[in-house]
């Protein structure tokens, strides 16, 4: 029996030609490549992606507030956590107090500390900036650089703290923006 042999096959240049890159070795084709490559990267740690689908949570305590679909939820008292990685989102509504005494009922130990006023959905509120740690990854014990935002609302004798963090450097403000304008009281 006699068997038929088949040509080698050219994987790498039908490869660049089925993504568009011309075989020529000139440099421009040379930068084509990683460009291609570079949009099908994931985003980078605890970035919410620009495509990332919203819901809306209503909560008993008469709020509502647009969460990335997916997340995990936690209910603990006055208190809901969503949360993905090391991504998350805390609402905590209690009496009203100070902005210092809002701020420790959602973060250990900030640093960098910065507030100002502003308007949020034509809603006056504080908005506070910090740094914090992450909780200790429960695998591997590892922490992370948390960059927080906080915003505290006010409604009569009540205020309602709407808490966002995500790893040191993410590029979430406009997903935390989002959020923040979506919160209804």
């Amino acid at each position: 029996m006699k068997l038929f042999a088949l040509p080698p096959i050219r994987v790498v240049p039908v490869l660049l030609l089925a993504c568009g890159a011309p075989l020529s070795g000139n440099a421009s084709a040379a930068s084509a490549w990683p460009t291609t490559l570079a949009q099908n990267e994931p985003n980078a740690a605890g970035d919410i992606p620009d495509t990332q689908a919203f819901v809306r949570h209503t909560a008993r305590d008469g709020y509502s507030v647009l969460i990335p679909e997916g997340w995990s939820r936690t209910v603990q008292g006055s208190s809901t956590t969503f949360t993905s990685h090391y991504d998350g989102v805390r609402i905590v509504v209690g009496p009203r107090t100070s902005a210092v005494a809002a701020l420790h009922s959602v973060a250990d130990r900030p640093s960098g500390v910065k507030s100002a006023p502003v308007a949020v959905a034509r809603t006056r509120a504080i908005r506070v900036t910090f740094t914090s740690e992450s909780l200790a990854d429960p695998v591997t014990g590892k922490t992370v650089q948390l960059d927080n935002e906080a915003y505290v609302f006010v409604k009569g004798e009540r205020q309602a703290v709407l808490h966002l963090w995500a790893p040191h450097g993410a590029d979430n403000a406009d997903q935390w923006q989002k959020i923040a304008q979506s919160f209804r009281w």
